[in-house]
């Protein structure tokens, strides 16, 4: 079974998707909740699918658009958590967590350090 490379998007809050346009060219959904709302878009060639992870706590994830959440080599998620958790005050302990439980979900899973990301804003994102 190929193991499924997880790029982690850790957010800070708690989570909801509003909608995904699927159909269109954006591939994009509002993920929102009590103290947070952002829009998320599907990179070139990638689905964001809100539906096929739910049973999970995911409410957006992503692979690519030949493939599907479950058999995808590659996939990225959304993950939100409220940083005034105890636990989650910095981004290194929600990610060392979101491992772990990845790690216990599917024992399969390969977590991998990539290369940082440069977002839209033309920020550094660190990427797993």
């Amino acid at each position: 079974m190929l193991s499924k490379l997880i790029l982690l998007a850790i957010l800070f809050a708690s989570i909801s998707l509003a909608q995904t346009t699927e159909g269109d060219s954006l591939n994009t959904g509002i993920v929102y909740g009590d103290d947070h709302a952002f829009a998320v878009s599907a990179p070139e060639g990638w689905v964001l699918d809100n539906s096929s992870s739910v049973n999970q706590g995911l409410h957006a994830v992503f692979y690519p658009k030949s493939g599907s959440w479950k058999t995808s080599p590659s996939v990225m998620y959304v993950n939100t958590s409220n940083k005034r958790v105890k636990g989650n005050e910095t981004l290194e302990k929600l990610m060392a967590f979101d491992i772990e439980q990845s790690q216990k979900r599917d024992s399969s899973i390969k977590i991998a350090d990539l290369s940082p990301v440069t977002t839209k804003d033309k920020k550094q994102a660190k990427v797993k």
